[in-house]
């Protein structure tokens, strides 16, 4: 049995290196794919990216693919998932304290949970964050019952009903977010819709498309705190300029063809 287990483990592992290199390096850069990674999971992963990049058996570019992975995984293992201004939503329940807040991240990478202690997440990955949180508030607050959910603030903007930014648990779906907005209107191409972030297209049309019929959520599709999904006016078949450039085009040659006859 344990012999098994451990050939499943090795196939697992294989797959993941698969997936992983076959993920552009641009995506990369913002963390692994699975934002749910264990620290286990990842040091396993950085292992066989190691081995991947010192390994004769792949060409230039996939180490090449591998070293970038292994960088963006080491990062993860060294400073954690959270940044300052990231929010987390924190419920903490017991006999004496009640709390029910998004708490923002603060300098020097902490949140402070009202009337029970600042907590640091300096080093926390998103999977380890209720656990850490509930250890920490636990140590002042005994037998507490406490959740703790990473968050994210994202603008849905264009042609939806509700424009504006959300607050949600970064596990949201996308088709949720647009759900959220009030779905889109009459006039929204959703095909087009795209994600920017500092006004730069991150991903768009068919990519974006691809993300919400694959159900992912934001941090699987790597956004971060403050990026935009637009969704863009559905653009009319034949607007009054274009149908008056069509005609010039084919009445321009005939009228003079008819002069010059």
């Amino acid at each position: 049995m344990a012999f098994e287990t451990t050939k499943m483990t090795r196939a697992f592992l294989a797959l993941m290196l698969s997936f992983a290199l076959s993920v552009p390096a641009a995506a990369q850069m913002e963390g692994t794919s699975d934002w749910r990674a264990t620290r286990a999971q990842l040091e396993a992963e950085a292992a066989l990216l190691e081995r991947a990049a010192a390994s004769p058996a792949y060409g230039p570019a996939t180490q090449e693919k591998a070293r970038e992975r292994l960088a963006v995984v080491r990062r993860r293992l060294s400073l954690g998932d959270f940044t300052v201004g990231e929010r987390i939503f924190v419920q903490v329940r017991s006999t004496s304290v009640a709390v029910n807040d998004t708490l923002i991240v603060l300098d020097s990478l902490w949140i402070d949970v009202p009337g029970v202690r600042r907590v640091s997440v300096a080093g926390v990955l998103r999977s380890e964050v209720e656990a850490t949180v509930t250890r920490s508030v636990q140590e002042v607050v005994r037998g507490a019952t406490v959740r703790a959910i990473p968050m994210m603030r994202v603008g849905v903007l264009g042609e939806v009903t509700r424009p504006g930014f959300q607050n949600v648990p970064a596990t949201t779906l996308l088709d949720q977010l647009i759900t959220n907005a009030g779905g889109p209107t009459l006039s929204a191409e959703l095909t087009q819709a795209r994600v920017l972030r500092d006004g730069q297209e991150l991903i768009g049309g068919d990519e974006f498309m691809k993300a919400l019929s694959a159900g992912r959520s934001l941090v699987t599709s790597q956004l971060q705190d403050g990026d935009i999904i637009e969704i863009p006016t559905r653009r009319p078949p034949w607007s009054r300029e274009a149908t008056l450039q069509i005609v010039s085009l084919v009445l321009a040659p005939l009228i003079a063809f008819l002069l010059v006859r």
